[in-house]
C-alpha cells in the first residue's frame, strides 16, 4: 500500500496557496477573536489587540509553523513594516487612503528599497532619484527584490529614493515616496526567483521607474522521523546513531535559539534554522529536496532571511557598535 503524501504536498508548497484566501465571514471572526493585526505593538492606537514584543514573539513562534499564517492573520511582510510607517509618519489623508484598507486586509503594499548593481544593505548607496517638480516628485531609477509585487491586491508602493543628494548629512539624503501601483511610467521588468522558486503568485519584482510622478509622502530614513517503511541497513532511520545525534543537536540548537529570542524579543538566528533544516533534508534524502515535503522551500526561505532587511553581518556590526558603547571605560 503506498504511503500517504506529506500534508500539503498537493499544493506544491507554494507560499500563497488558494486555500489561504479566506472569506469575509472568516476574517470577521478572526477580528472578533483578537487574532487580526497582532503584529501591532501595544503603543499603537488601533482596534488590534496590541501585544508587547515579547507576547507577539511567543505567538509568532507558534504561527511560524504554518506557511500561510501571516497571510491568514494579516501580518504579512512587507505590509507590517509599511503599516507601522504609515502609523508613525503618515498624515490623516494617507492613513485614510492607505492605512485603513491595509489594516482591513483589503489591499497589499510593496516596499521598494533594494537596487541592482549596488550594495543595498547600506541605504546611503541608493541611486533612484527623487526630483521636485511643482507639487510632485519625479522618480527615475530601478528597484528589484520587491516582494508582493505580483499580488493581485497590491495597490501601494513605498519607494526609497535620493531626494537631497547634496545634503551634508548622508542620513538625510533619502526620502520615502508613496506611489499608487497604477501610476504611469512604472514598468515591471520581470519576477525574480529564489533558489528556483518563483514565489507565485506574489513574486519579487524588478521595476524600472521612468519619469514617474508622485506626491511626496514621507521623509524618514529606512534604518528598516519515524516511518516504519523507511529503513537503511535493516534499521529505521531513528535507530541510526547519526540520525539520533542530528535530532539531539537540532533540539539543543532550537531551544537555545528560542531562549535567545525570548530574552531579546528582537532577533531569530537564521543560521540555526538552516543547520536544522539541512539535517532534516539529509534524513529524508531525495524526498527532502522535492516538492513532496516542505523542507526545500523552508530552507530557501530561511536562507533568504539571512539577507532580507540587511545581511547578518550588517546586523552583527551594528550590534558590536551598540555594545561597545555600553562598555566601561578602564
Amino acid at each position: 500500500m503506498p504511503e500517504p503524501p506529506m500534508p500539503g504536498s498537493e499544493f506544491g508548497w507554494i507560499s500563497d496557496p488558494p486555500h489561504c484566501l479566506a472569506s469575509a465571514t472568516v476574517t470577521k471572526r478572526r477580528k472578533k477573536l483578537g487574532i487580526w493585526n497582532i503584529f501591532l505593538s501595544n503603543h499603537y492606537r488601533t482596534d488590534a489587540v496590541g501585544f508587547s514584543n515579547l507576547e507577539y514573539g511567543l505567538i509568532a513562534e507558534q504561527l511560524g509553523k504554518s506557511m500561510v499564517a501571516s497571510e491568514v492573520f494579516n501580518f504579512n511582510p512587507s505590509d507590517t513594516g509599511n503599516m507601522e510607517v504609515l502609523f508613525k509618519y503618515g498624515n490623516e489623508a494617507q492613513k485614510e487612503q492607505w492605512l485603513a484598507p491595509l489594516l482591513a486586509g483589503d489591499i497589499r503594499s510593496v516596499f521598494l528599497m533594494t537596487e541592482p548593481g549596488i550594495i543595498s544593505s547600506d541605504a546611503k548607496n541608493i541611486r533612484l532619484t527623487l526630483k521636485k517638480d511643482g507639487d510632485f516628485w519625479v522618480l527615475n531609477g530601478s528597484k528589484w527584490w520587491s516582494s508582493d509585487a505580483g499580488h493581485i491586491n497590491a495597490a501601494l508602493y513605498l519607494v526609497l529614493g535620493k531626494s537631497l543628494p547634496h545634503h551634508p548629512d548622508p542620513y538625510r539624503q533619502q526620502s520615502v515616496i508613496l506611489v499608487s501601483t497604477g501610476t504611469p511610467g512604472i514598468a515591471l521588468q520581470r519576477h525574480l526567483s529564489v533558489f528556483g522558486y518563483d514565489d507565485a503568485p506574489h513574486g519579487h519584482g524588478h521595476f524600472l521607474f521612468n519619469d514617474v510622478g508622485a506626491k511626496r509622502a514621507l521623509e524618514w530614513i529606512i534604518a528598516r522521523i519515524n516511518g516504519e517503511r523507511k529503513q537503511v541497513f535493516g534499521k529505521k532511520l531513528s535507530e541510526h546513531g547519526v540520525i539520533l545525534q542530528w535530532v539531539a543537536e537540532a533540539r539543543v540548537n532550537i531551544d537555545a535559539a528560542r531562549l535567545i529570542v525570548l530574552n531579546a524579543a528582537v532577533k531569530m538566528d537564521g543560521s540555526i534554522a538552516l543547520e536544522t533544516l539541512d539535517k532534516a533534508i539529509q534524513a529524508y534524502g531525495g524526498a527532502g529536496v522535492s516538492q513532496d515535503t516542505p523542507l526545500a522551500a523552508m530552507w530557501a526561505q530561511a536562507r533568504v532571511l539571512r539577507i532580507v532587511d540587511g545581511p547578518d553581518e550588517v546586523h552583527l556590526q551594528q550590534l558590536r557598535r551598540n555594545e561597545s558603547k555600553r562598555g566601561l571605560v578602564l
